[in-house]
């Protein structure tokens, strides 16, 4: 069973999908966690800014996902085919001088890139800023290790989310990726359904 706003629910399988902080302070103090405990304290991150700028919905980027070269933004997606037309999302992965600027400052050079880029686009009539501080982790040397793994050390207890390792035969590790969360969360599902047959 689990304590969940102060009331006990009876479980038989539970799948922690919170990212590593949150995980951490969920599993501190449990003393079969303590090796995954120390594996997350010892992981850092790495921002991801993203810039959503809002024109007028007829406006649509050629392709629904762009690469950027020798600019401050490195990727544009157009929202648009996510019913959100108009709505361009820039993403600077990392850090970098962007993180230096005010937000309103990294609004207005991300705008004069994308009007330089596209100069039939009209202003955007809305922008904003989200800097995602602890968004990614860190690729350092070895950080495989300190990545745990979807089985804890308590049988009805898994992991899942993109800071989690997975590798097997037919697939390697991937780094900390959506691809990666998503892979982890289809391995629990699989592994519960194995449990249950």
């Amino acid at each position: 069973s689990i304590t969940v706003n102060d009331q006990r629910v009876e479980i038989e399988q539970l799948i922690l999908a919170t990212p590593p902080p949150v995980t951490q302070k969920l599993l501190t103090g449990i003393p079969a966690c303590d090796d995954i405990t120390q594996q997350l304290s010892r992981l850092d991150y790495e921002p991801v800014t993203t810039v959503y700028l809002q024109y007028p919905s007829q406006t649509r980027l050629p392709v629904p996902m762009m690469g950027l070269l020798n600019s401050t933004g490195e990727w544009l997606f157009d929202r648009a085919h996510c019913q959100q037309p108009g709505l361009i999302a820039v993403v600077i992965s990392a850090g970098g001088s962007h993180m230096a600027l005010e937000q309103d400052q990294l609004a207005t050079t991300i705008a004069g890139e994308l009007a330089s880029l596209f100069p039939d686009w009209p202003a955007a009539d809305h922008v904003q800023v989200i800097r995602e501080k602890r968004a990614t982790l860190r690729c350092v040397v070895n950080i495989d290790r300190d990545r745990p793994g979807i089985q804890t050390a308590i049988p009805n207890l898994r992991l899942c989310g993109d800071y989690v390792y997975i590798e097997d035969n037919q697939q390697p590790g991937l780094p900390s990726t959506l691809e990666g969360a998503m892979r982890s969360g289809v391995k629990c599902a699989l592994q519960l359904i194995q449990d249950k047959h």
